[in-house]
């Protein structure tokens, strides 16, 4: 009986060992590739912002306008100031305004081409001097071959530094291409950015294989250690060998197919879904079945144990679900509608009855019928985490009230706050929580995963919008969301409905 569970023990290892070194090499492989994708995706996607604020901005000026200015004024030195001349001041201000609103590192300029000479390029205005002009003689080719159409301009260089771009032009009342507007955006920032990006979201898959690794490690041990003292027939002997046969054979199978979704998927999300949610089950699962096989012959400290496996399965499970919901904010694509405020939180009110039930929770709706254009789905995830941290962060004993105030401002932003009574944050954490995975309180006081608030915050970018926060320790916090009214969206697909179409409700 000793020599059976003795080579058990020993196959048992050899499985394991070999499932452990496979999981890493290809989970290592996949987070190479998937960085180098993610990052050409991240750079498309960056060129489609530059593209759409482009095409917009040309739609917004005159071509007669900038005619007149290229004509009278003939000289850099001719305006000194944006003052000078009111169709001057009204072009700059646009182009200024569109840095501004877009949050853009490089200036904005129109380029116009001088009659009889197709290879030289003239800055008309910019939207930080007072007047910009003179030859640009870097300018890339794609500028020249694509002047009358426009495009986008991947990764080129000139005397200040490299850019991704795009530009759109501008046509006079015949049809004809009088000038382009060009956008920038420094390509060293957005290298840097997305590298950071990438290399946290490469660490942290990394540190999830890490993880699983360690809890199968340990469950491995459990098993050998309890076979010592209770595989005392051979019947569950053969259930354990089955079960380390069936799972080889199942992660050899899984193994293969993360090989081939390396040529399929586009998706960082999806491997981590395919990877690691399938073996945090299936070591949840094995822990409660064994839990209950010997549950009347194991101590206090071994109850301890396993209590500490289910839990951290537990925090494993919502931790993978909130990296990836996260994760496809990057690549998911807005499906554009118009919604009310109030349907939106009557929506939230609902999902989060239990909670609201518990707490004794208050929400007050100041919101009319004020509506936001925004895709549906994320705009229900971004006040349901909202709303369920002011009913979770509170003070036991206290009523929580939660105010939700909605106005349109003159600027043409919708403000959204979003108040409650609990604990506060102090001052010098204010900078902390939009960032991913921080927490400010231990698991004992608050359970969550450190990434509700990032996740808002990606929200409300990917709609052009911004969100703060004001807080006093102790006495409450308030959110603020700015949306915009309209406007242009990130990704070509998005397309914005007509004024008149009827609102879509979130009340089913």
């Amino acid at each position: 009986m000793f020599e059976e569970i003795h080579k058990f023990k020993n196959s048992l290892q050899k499985y394991f060992n070999i499932i452990i070194g496979l999981f890493l090499c290809f989970g290592i492989l996949n987070v190479y590739l998937n960085y180098k994708k993610e990052l050409n995706l991240m750079e498309s996607g960056v060129l489609s912002r530059l593209e759409g604020i482009a095409t917009t901005l040309s739609a917004q000026l005159h071509a007669k306008d900038h005619q007149y200015l290229m004509e009278k004024y003939k000289s850099k030195d001719d305006i000194q100031t944006n003052r000078q001349d009111e169709v001057y001041y009204e072009m700059h201000k646009k182009l200024k305004e569109t840095v501004q609103k877009n949050e853009l590192n490089s200036p904005v300029y129109t380029l116009f081409r001088e009659k009889g000479d197709s290879l030289h390029f003239y800055f008309g205005i910019s939207s930080t001097m007072p007047y910009y002009r003179h030859a640009y003689h870097t300018a890339p080719n794609i500028l020249k071959s694509d002047f009358e159409q426009g495009g986008r301009i991947a990764c080129y260089m000139d005397e200040h530094g490299t850019w991704l771009s795009a530009f759109a032009p501008v046509k006079n009342s015949e049809g004809e291409t009088s000038f382009v507007v060009q956008v920038d955006e420094k390509f060293d920032l957005f290298i840097q950015e997305a590298r950071q990006t990438l290399t946290y979201n490469a660490l942290i898959w990394l540190l999830g294989i890490g993880l699983l690794a360690l809890g199968l490690a340990y469950l491995f041990r459990r098993l050998n250690e309890m076979a010592q003292y209770t595989l005392s027939d051979k019947v569950l002997i053969k259930k354990l060998e089955d079960a380390v046969e069936d799972r080889t054979e199942a992660l050899r199978i899984k193994n293969e197919a993360l090989k081939e979704s390396n040529e399929q998927l586009g998706a960082f999300a999806s491997v981590v879904s395919h990877d690691l949610k399938e073996p945090l089950r299936m070591i949840t699962s094995y822990s409660q079945i064994l839990h209950r096989k010997y549950k009347d012959k194991i101590d206090e400290e071994d109850e301890e144990i396993f209590t500490f496996i289910l839990n951290g399965g537990k925090r494993m499970k919502n931790l993978i679900e909130g990296i990836l919901n996260h994760a496809r904010l990057n690549k998911q694509a807005l499906k554009l509608g118009y919604h009310y405020v109030e349907d939106i939180v009557k929506q939230v009110e609902q999902n989060l009855a239990i909670s609201i039930e518990e707490k004794d929770a208050s929400i007050v709706k100041k919101v009319g019928r004020v509506r936001v254009i925004g895709d549906e789905q994320l705009l229900l995830q971004l006040f349901q985490n909202l709303i369920a941290n002011a009913i979770k962060f509170q003070k036991d004993g206290v009523q929580p009230i939660v105010e939700i105030d909605a106005k349109e401002k003159s600027n043409g932003q919708i403000r959204i706050k979003i108040q409650d009574n609990g604990i506060g944050i102090a001052d010098e954490d204010l900078s902390k929580i939009f960032k991913p995975f921080i927490r400010l309180h231990s698991r004992s006081e608050f359970e969550g995963s450190g990434i509700g608030l990032n996740t808002c915050r990606k929200i409300v970018k990917k709609h052009q919008g911004k969100i703060w926060v004001t807080s006093k320790l102790g006495e409450g916090t308030c959110f603020y969301i700015e949306l915009p009214v309209n406007g242009h969206f990130e990704t070509k697909q998005n397309t914005i409905p007509n004024y008149n179409t009827k609102p879509t409700s979130l009340v089913h």
